[in-house]
């Protein structure tokens, strides 16, 4: 593949392309090329809380991730929820290696009451509107949202969780939250949250994306959603297609995540729909937080893992035998830019460069040395892993992952 002025110049077979003598040339024997890989959600804390990450650390360790565009939630001080809140995070995402694509708070001070000006904030660059980490606990404000939201083909992220029941629950509701005495959060808490938002879908003939599920349930009806032809779309974090609440047996905190992990029937549940496309997109889920939300007691620690530097090893050893690179392109490449609205990058002649070099064969280890990011709230964390990102073509910039 040569590349010319941000434009794929050239496909030829191996060994064919000539260079002139300023070229400069990139091995990626024994690597995958594709699309450069898209988060759908992740937070960088900037502004408001850069002692936990910036968007210039986030940035470079998204790039190491192997993405070159990354969607970040409205969760910040101030939140973003003007259009100069938009701006700011557009602006200074072009001076690093991906595009920051903004998600807009859904409501005025991500409250659940007054539903933010959200057509002009869709003009000013924000790609979609959430409540962030929080679900939209009212039925009335999520139906205006998408009564609003269908007259523009605006995209609205909702985290299906009834906080009625979730509570102040810290793991999965099971045998395992039992023998460890913590408060459990049960699948009926994404189940309900979901069905009720598929109704108001139905109601207002819109479309909905449902962010980070973890359950069987949730896909179930997901499934049953799209069968009927509602339009909607759904996410998982990449890190819960390995773990499960058996992880939490020793009380790391660095395995306390919202959703909870669950069950293996869950884990398996969700790599099926995966495999059979009900699942379209995965996520990172980045959470990077200090050692203060941390190091604590389990009970008082902040949910998160600081992700997106090692989703493709979450993918690589969850799917396992399943593993098929071409999933690793539709849900992490093509599926979030079409769910958002965006031109899917292609590789081929004449098309603008923005490209991933990566293996699911070749190992790194994950420690200070290679982390990007200024959090390590990561249970891989000084630890060998699969999964390399050599590094990506974006910006007219080659981004060598070292």
């Amino acid at each position: 593949i040569r590349i010319l002025d941000n434009k794929i110049a050239s496909i030829q077979e191996a060994g064919t392309t000539v260079f002139n003598e300023n070229s400069e040339k990139i091995n990626a024997e024994g690597y995958w090329i594709s699309p450069g890989f898209m988060d759908l959600r992740a937070n960088f804390r900037d502004p408001g809380f850069e002692t936990k990450e910036d968007i210039e650390s986030g940035a470079d360790a998204a790039a190491a991730g192997g993405f070159t565009k990354v969607a970040v939630l409205p969760e910040l001080n101030p939140i973003a929820q003007n259009k100069s809140d938009i701006s700011y995070l557009i602006e200074k995402g072009k001076k690093t290696a991906v595009d920051i694509l903004p998600i807009a708070a859904l409501s005025h001070n991500l409250e659940g009451k007054e539903i933010s000006e959200m057509y002009d904030l869709k003009q000013a660059g924000a790609i979609a509107f959430s409540e962030g980490n929080n679900p939209v606990s009212s039925s009335g404000l999520l139906m205006r949202g998408l009564l609003y939201g269908k007259t523009f083909d605006a995209l609205i992220m909702v985290s299906p969780e009834d906080k009625g029941i979730s509570g102040k629950g810290q793991m999965n509701e099971s045998l395992q939250s039992v023998i460890l005495g913590m408060k459990g959060i049960p699948n009926l808490t994404e189940v309900l949250a979901i069905k009720r938002d598929l109704e108001l879908l139905r109601y207002t003939e819109s479309k909905i994306h449902f962010s980070h599920i973890s359950s069987k349930e949730a896909v179930n009806l997901i499934a049953q959603a799209k069968k009927e032809g509602l339009k909607v779309t759904c996410d998982v974090a990449a890190h819960q297609l390995l773990y499960t609440d058996s992880e939490l047996k020793d009380y790391n905190t660095n395995f306390k995540v919202k959703p909870p992990f669950r069950s293996e029937g869950d884990r398996e549940a969700l790599i099926d729909g995966i495999l059979n496309g009900i699942i379209d997109v995965i996520i990172s889920d980045h959470q990077p937080e200090d050692l203060e939300h941390k190091e604590v007691e389990f009970e008082y620690a902040a949910p998160g893992i600081a992700s997106i530097q090692t989703v493709l090893h979450f993918i690589i050893e969850g799917l396992a035998d399943k593993f098929n690179p071409d999933l690793v392109v539709q849900t992490l490449s093509v599926n979030p830019r079409k769910i958002s609205g965006l031109e899917i990058a292609k590789i081929a002649e004449n098309e603008n460069a923005e490209l991933v070099i990566w293996s699911n064969e070749k190992s790194w280890l994950y420690n200070s040395k290679s982390n990007k990011s200024k959090a390590v709230n990561n249970p891989l964390w000084n630890t060998e892993i699969k999964g390399k990102v050599l590094g990506t073509f974006h910006k007219n910039k080659w981004n060598q992952n070292n």
